[in-house]
């Protein structure tokens, strides 16, 4: 059986179901209903509040039959008609129940569908009403006549509104897929210039400042006042090495995303080696996501935050694939932050959690932020697990830096 994804109109209609059954007990005992009438419709009412009861567990689960798409308009009517026949047919103050099914279709923004299930309820209603004993009295039929008319201009109007709605949430599907298709085209354009302007640098830069640091090795054998400069030297390498890792990390390319977070963990303990900074990942990953790159990086800025900003004494940084999402989770102990400042911070021009968010949405990935002030924070980073596509980030690419 195909299954789709629930949403909260399916959770919502299902609540309005539910709250149906107390609402037609109230409208019958206002009604003054005869006894042997008012049972049956108790009797009715507890067997709709059961179905209810059941299509609102089965909508609050992630997935969902798509049969209930038709099954249920079609057990709606089949309640109104009940209802209906049991009430006092054409004479029924219950007829405004045929309205719950074209109702409940309109949520689902299908036009198309709701206009057939409106004219379902409406010839359910006229079918029941004129089958219904009460026809026979003087003005019936024109009186089912004239409420099939209203429930046929009310049904108008709910296909008329979900035709609306149904043009602005394709307008707006069609925005946010341009969007992202926006965002990963910058996110692409931005790793081959990282890699471009890595290359460069290695090819270059660091070129030259080895060429130097070798001419002045070699002078410094024969004179010692030139140790320091070489010790400058040396640490300018160093330091040329790591911003051409940060720029384009070759491990990330050519070893996979575990090393790479391995080696910017490693870095991030030389720098600061009062904090405890831990990588959990399993050794047996195999790497290749095509959003690995997007992850790296989601891991540098949050590393970087935690050391610069969360005073904390120890930052954990965990790695989980699944068959479906990645998973990159940032922890640690420090001060933590009030969710709600998020705003004033971005307004101070702390913006990295923001471009972070940015970047990972632009992959429909997720980013949740847990924390609260003094209890430390953590955040996880959920990406797709597609794999890696020739010419994506997170694939072998022409722009691989060489090796220094």
């Amino acid at each position: 059986m195909r299954r789709v994804v629930s949403s909260d109109a399916d959770r919502l209609t299902a609540l309005l179901r539910l709250l149906a059954a107390p609402v037609v007990l109230a409208g019958e005992a206002v009604s003054s209903a005869a006894p042997e009438r008012a049972e049956t419709i108790t009797t009715l009412v507890a067997l709709l509040a059961v179905y209810a009861t059941i299509v609102l567990a089965i909508v609050h689960r992630p997935r969902r039959p798509a049969l209930l798409d038709v099954l249920l308009p079609v057990i709606d009517t089949a309640f109104a008609v009940a209802l209906g026949l049991a009430s006092g047919g054409v004479f029924s103050v219950l007829f405004v129940v045929f309205l719950f099914a074209p109702a409940t279709t309109a949520f689902q923004l299908r036009p198309r569908l709701t206009l057939g299930v409106t004219l379902l309820s409406v010839a359910a209603y006229l079918a029941h009403a004129l089958a219904h004993p009460s026809a026979h009295q003087s003005g019936a039929v024109e009186l089912a006549l004239a409420r099939a008319l209203y429930l046929s201009w009310i049904g108008a109007v709910l296909v008329c509104l979900s035709t609306l709605l149904a043009r602005r949430e394709r307008r707006l599907a069609e925005l946010v897929a341009s969007r992202r298709r926006l965002v990963q085209e910058t996110l692409q354009a931005e790793e081959r210039a990282r890699a471009r302007l890595a290359g460069d640098l290695h090819d270059g830069v660091l070129q030259s400042i080895l060429a130097v640091r070798y001419a002045v090795e070699e002078a410094a054998e024969h004179d010692a006042a030139l140790r320091a400069p070489l010790e400058t030297l040396n640490e300018v390498t160093t330091d040329m090495r790591g911003v051409i890792g940060q720029l384009h990390p070759r491990l990330l390319e050519h070893v996979g995303l575990q090393a790479a977070l391995a080696a910017l963990v490693r870095r991030a303990r030389e720098r600061v080696s009062s904090i405890d900074i831990t990588l959990d990942a399993d050794p047996r990953d195999p790497g290749g996501g095509r959003n690995d790159d997007q992850l790296y990086r989601a891991a540098q800025e949050l590393v970087a935050n935690a050391l610069a900003h969360a005073d904390a004494g120890t930052i954990g940084v965990r790695l989980r694939r699944g068959p479906d999402t990645d998973e990159l989770t940032v922890a640690d102990d420090g001060a933590g932050f009030d969710p709600g400042r998020l705003g004033d911070r971005l307004r101070e021009g702390h913006i990295g959690l923001l471009a972070l968010q940015e970047r990972i949405e632009g992959v429909d990935g997720t980013v949740t932020v847990e924390t609260s002030p003094g209890a430390g924070s953590t955040i996880t980073v959920l990406v797709p697990a597609t794999a890696a596509a020739p010419g994506l980030p997170g694939s072998s690419s022409a722009d691989a830096q060489p090796s220094a």
